[in-house]
């Protein structure tokens, strides 16, 4: 077994303990020293997360900082009729592009869930469901429906 390695990046022979550990490297040591390594991270702008920004970070969930998220988004009036009404009477109504997922589930990062909220308007309860029938229920199911051949007789 070979106790020196040279680096990829500096082309210096260098001994094994002067290399991170990899697991998946065949040698068990991964293929830039640890001075080209840190050099490297510093140009690229990374920089250490301390343990107390770490910790506060953690303290709240994802599913937590994407519920405050929609909840702020929310407090807007109905789009539609003008109410002003709780959180929790107020929804996303998708109504432009293509829905990707729900707002409110959407806990990838801020940047995704913005996005996903672009593509909606704010409204409340009541005025999303005279939406939603009106854009899905009302031309679709009765286009070519033939409701003789199911026996459906109607109302009355």
């Amino acid at each position: 077994m070979a106790f020196t390695k040279t680096c990829h990046i500096c082309d210096k022979e260098k001994l094994m303990k002067d290399f991170h550990r990899r697991h998946d490297s065949l040698d068990g040591r991964r293929n830039q020293c640890k001075a080209c390594r840190k050099q490297n991270s510093i140009s690229k702008g990374r920089r250490k997360v301390t343990s107390k920004v770490r910790a506060e970070l953690n303290s709240y969930s994802r599913s937590e900082l994407g519920s405050w998220l929609a909840e702020g988004m929310k407090k807007s009036p109905c789009f539609d009729c003008g109410g002003e009404y709780p959180v929790y009477v107020m929804e996303f109504d998708h109504c432009r592009g293509e829905k990707y997922k729900n707002v409110s589930e959407l806990y990838v990062s801020l940047a995704a869930t913005v996005r996903e909220a672009n593509k909606c308007d704010v409204v409340c309860a009541n005025c999303h469901k005279v939406r939603t029938h009106e854009r899905n229920q009302a031309p679709k199911f009765w286009s070519g429906h033939n409701h003789r051949a199911t026996g459906w007789r109607g109302i009355g």
